[in-house]
């Protein structure tokens, strides 16, 4: 039906990215049987592996974050006519990585352990949809109306064209700041489901 369409695969992965964590922010946890690192509540007696008291702050700027992104793009376009044409384009995609923002800040839950930051960029749009149409004016020159004479040349050529832009949004990380006994910083999210069991405890009190 005279349109012309377009679909194409883009790909690219990021290695050796900068990130920023700090170094001295927990002792030594442990790992649990789930897989999961465990950090005790109250540090202050735990015998302190890599951090340093006498340093409030050891920031370490590391390459060795990676980036992933994948797309499937498809565009469409059609001439209705002399005078008016329409497109379309579509992009889905995904984008993970392990540090959006760089070394431009402090970010993660625990920096010698990279891949527990792992997950959609900051910047990640699943859906993006934009259209486009072009319409030219039926006046002037080899046009219906006003063909001739000085009209033709004052409303001749003139094309009217508009773009319309829809995404989804970017994704939100739930955060939470709180220090315990023993530890220099505090984790940016939690990490934790809490147990049918907890939660039913703490409703029956």
């Amino acid at each position: 039906g005279g349109w012309r369409m377009s679909a194409a695969y883009v790909g690219s992965r990021g290695n050796h990215l900068l990130r920023r964590y700090e170094a001295n922010q927990f002792p030594n946890p442990t790992r649990t049987a789930d897989g999961t690192l465990f950090f005790p509540r109250d540090a202050s007696n735990t015998p302190i592996f890599g951090i340093n008291p006498n340093f409030g702050s050891i920031t370490i700027i590391s390459s060795d974050a990676q980036s992933f992104y994948n797309a499937l793009q498809i565009s469409l376009n059609r001439n209705v006519g002399s005078r008016f044409s329409v497109g379309a384009s579509y992009t889905w995609s995904k984008s993970v990585d392990d540090s959006s923002v760089g070394h431009t800040t402090n970010t993660g839950q625990f920096g010698l352990d990279r891949l527990m930051d792992r997950g959609s960029s900051d910047f990640h749009i699943p859906h993006r949809l934009a259209l486009n149409y072009f319409i030219t004016a039926p006046f002037g020159k080899g046009q219906p109306l006003l063909s001739e004479g000085a009209a033709a040349k004052v409303l001749g050529g003139w094309r009217l064209n508009g773009i319309v832009n829809v995404r989804k949004g970017a994704p939100f990380s739930a955060g939470s700041n709180v220090r315990y006994t023993g530890y220099l910083f505090a984790a940016q999210r939690p990490d934790l489901i809490r147990s049918e069991e907890h939660t039913s405890e703490l409703q029956s009190h």
